[in-house]
């Protein structure tokens, strides 16, 4: 284990800390490490984002919060149209389906399905929406469709399903390890 030899705490490494040479303590880091990124994979968030901006508003990095921009207020969507589109979205914005494997006939067919019956609710709901010209509708058509699209095409060759199985594999031969018996820290075994 590394010493601290500075009062400043941002001169002490990462490294310091960690034991030395255990060949069973290196993949709980990159498990742990591994399950956080898995969580901070937040595909919902981009049709969040999606929403806001169809309703016109634009997010203040300094204020942190979402503000409506003046010139956008003639091709902004009502707050339910804009909410109804996103929902239309989130079901294949989501964490499962990262980790599905659609092969391209399914993923077609899915997108054609979706895209149907979102232009179907859109034409019926148009006032409500708030969508006044064609230019509504292609916009809205464009970016279900490539939101969608690259969603469901994400998990192809399966790379987040396999980063996935090695962060289970990773725990199970941590969980599986030998107990080191015998004096100090393993050295002296019978």
């Amino acid at each position: 284990m590394g010493l601290i030899t500075s009062d400043n705490p941002e001169q002490y490494s990462y490294e310091q800390s960690q034991p030395a040479a255990s060949s069973y303590y290196q993949p709980t880091i990159m498990a742990s490490e591994k399950a956080d990124l898995f969580d901070k994979i937040r595909p919902d968030e981009v049709v969040n984002t999606i929403k806001w901006q169809l309703m016109g508003y634009e997010y203040n990095q300094s204020l942190r919060r979402w503000e409506l921009n003046p010139a956008m207020k003639k091709t902004a969507l009502t707050e339910l149209g804009a909410a109804r589109i996103a929902m239309f979205m989130l079901p294949v914005s989501s964490k499962n389906v990262a980790i599905t494997k659609l092969d391209n006939n399914e993923i077609c067919a899915r997108i054609r399905q979706l895209m149907r019956e979102l232009m179907r609710t859109c034409l019926r709901e148009w006032k409500e929406y708030g969508m006044l010209t064609t230019a509504h509708f292609n916009l809205v058509k464009s970016i279900v469709l490539s939101n969608t699209f690259v969603t469901l095409k994400q998990p192809e060759n399966a790379g987040v399903r396999q980063f996935i199985q090695g962060t289970t594999s990773e725990q199970r031969l941590i969980q599986e390890a030998p107990k080191q018996s015998g004096g100090l820290f393993g050295l002296f075994r019978k």
